[in-house]
């Protein structure tokens, strides 16, 4: 078993910052590509939807009623009962959109 300071070591890392550092040019150590792969691996984007359950049914409401209007939806006090700006709005929708393409790709698939 390995010590904390052995550790370090084999990572290429100071136990002590503040004393002089060694260098350690090694990267092909096996405990810090692991590292690294789960490093990388954390910024895979996952499949996930981009609006909300919520925001994809205020949208269908929104869209049934004024298209792709959004300076009427965002006058509109009763279905727009967020007070979502257009700008807000605008990009609701973009992503509304962008989830309507995602799922007809994956029905086209199956």
């Amino acid at each position: 078993m390995k010590n904390p300071r052995e550790n370090f070591q084999a990572l290429g890392l100071a136990l002590d910052p503040n004393k002089k550092r060694v260098e350690n040019t090694d990267t092909s150590h096996p405990a810090f590509i692991g590292y690294l792969e789960k490093v990388a691996n954390s910024f895979v984007q996952k499949d996930r939807k981009p609006v909300t359950d919520f925001e994809e049914r205020y949208m269908e409401l929104l869209i049934k009623k004024f298209g792709d209007n959004v300076k009427k939806m965002a006058r509109d006090i009763e279905l727009n009962s967020m007070q979502y700006t257009e700008a807000q709005l605008r990009k609701l929708l973009e992503k509304y959109r962008l989830w309507q393409e995602m799922k007809a790709a994956d029905e086209e698939e199956a």
